[in-house]
């Protein structure tokens, strides 16, 4: 497990001693994780904001099959970007240039996993596509995010975050869903469940059916 996280040596320390001042931004970062700490349901805001599962009931969560609306994905980073172009939607056409780098200072804090560089990266690329007119399809955006992850992280293949995120992200983008909200609710909970059985029942050795319903009330509330 460390050796697909790039860590090679393990440090045992007696003492530490903060002989300097941090990065702005780190002490920004740590001062974000200390507000939602200390708030109301800080284990949960923790969770959705900044990825930090370390208080979560893991147990919980994964017997329920909702642990994916714990990782930061795909759908904190569409709503971030929707929020921010509303936000910026008097700057034009520069709007685009703050949301770029305000989404990946936002991967910078989550720790660039996986699944939330997977949809930076889709989002960055695509706005390179419409701007360019280079005419790419979805199917070949997503094979470039795919590339471009695993040159820089090899061992991201590895990741439970990074194969559940791909493989059910690119069995979605294949698919027409229903129209009416409800039913295609319950067509990307059917699916999401058949695609991701065999990553959770090789690892967790355990499948809960019911996630299929839970899914239906848990996404729309969060």
């Amino acid at each position: 497990y460390l050796y697909y996280q790039n860590i090679t040596r393990i440090l045992n320390a007696d003492f530490i001693e903060i002989t300097e001042k941090a990065h702005g931004i780190y002490v920004f970062k740590n001062s974000l994780y200390q507000y939602l700490y200390h708030k109301k349901y800080g284990d949960y805001l923790l969770a959705m904001v900044l990825g930090n599962t370390d208080f979560l009931d893991h147990s919980m969560v994964r017997q329920n099959g909702i642990s994916h609306l714990f990782a930061i994905s795909g759908m904190q980073i569409t709503l971030f970007a929707e929020i921010l172009s509303k936000l910026l939607k008097r700057f034009g056409s520069k709007k685009k240039i703050g949301i770029f780098f305000l989404l990946w200072f936002y991967a910078f804090l989550v720790g660039f996993t996986p699944s939330v560089l997977r949809a930076v990266l889709f989002w960055s690329y695509q706005q390179f596509n419409w701007k360019f007119q280079l005419k790419l399809s979805r199917n070949q955006i997503f094979v470039f995010v795919l590339c471009t992850v695993l040159f820089f992280q090899p061992f991201a293949v590895m990741d439970l975050g990074f194969q559940y995120s791909f493989l059910i992200s690119f069995v979605l983008m294949q698919m027409h869903f229903h129209k009416n909200y409800l039913k295609s609710s319950l067509q990307i909970s059917v699916v999401s469940f058949l695609v991701s059985l065999p990553i959770t029942a090789s690892n967790f050795y355990s499948v809960n059916v019911l996630s299929i319903i839970w899914n239906l009330f848990f996404v729309p509330f969060v």
